[in-house]
């Protein structure tokens, strides 16, 4: 069974452009938002805490940890390894900022605000993108977090699945 902690919430693009309405919001050397990743790594440590436990009490060794986490900091950091152009903005979105975001326009919806109808619609190269809808992966991003796992990395114990798989 593999359990996946979750991503730095403070780089999702749902969640950076809800930030923009607080001006007092502090940003980290990732361009990402500190206080909401501080919390999601207090709930990761917890995670990989409870998942050791539960690995030595049940002595299960099936039970791993694949740590989006850091898969996702990777992705930000380091685009170009990943094919992504645009890391902290999402690909469907209708938002006037530059993590494409309007809370009250959902990917694939329209509204219309002050007369004028905005709907938001996909990009044209979602391989471009680390997000599809502001939280969500892209199917490349998807796929690179199936690779990732397959290969053992970010995988708490590492090993490599596809090695344990064969016969």
């Amino acid at each position: 069974m593999i359990l996946m902690n979750v991503l730095p919430l403070g780089c999702a693009p749902a969640f950076l452009g809800f930030a923009l309405a607080n001006s007092a919001v502090k940003y980290d050397n990732d361009s990402c938002v500190a206080s909401y990743n501080a919390l999601v790594d207090l709930h990761n440590v917890a995670l990989k805490k409870m998942v050791q436990s539960l690995r030595k009490e049940l002595s299960w060794d099936g039970l791993v940890l694949f740590d989006l986490n850091s898969f996702y900091l990777d992705a930000v950091r380091n685009p170009t390894k990943y094919g992504v152009t645009k890391p902290l903005t999402a690909c469907c979105g209708a938002g006037a900022n530059e993590y494409n975001i309007n809370l009250a326009i959902p990917c694939g919806s329209s509204k219309t605000i002050n007369g004028t109808i905005r709907t938001a619609g996909r990009c044209k190269d979602p391989s471009e993108y680390i997000s599809w809808d502001g939280l969500h992966p892209t199917e490349t991003s998807a796929a690179h977090i199936a690779n990732a796992i397959l290969k053992g990395q970010y995988v708490y114990p590492s090993f490599s699945i596809k090695q344990a798989c064969k016969p």
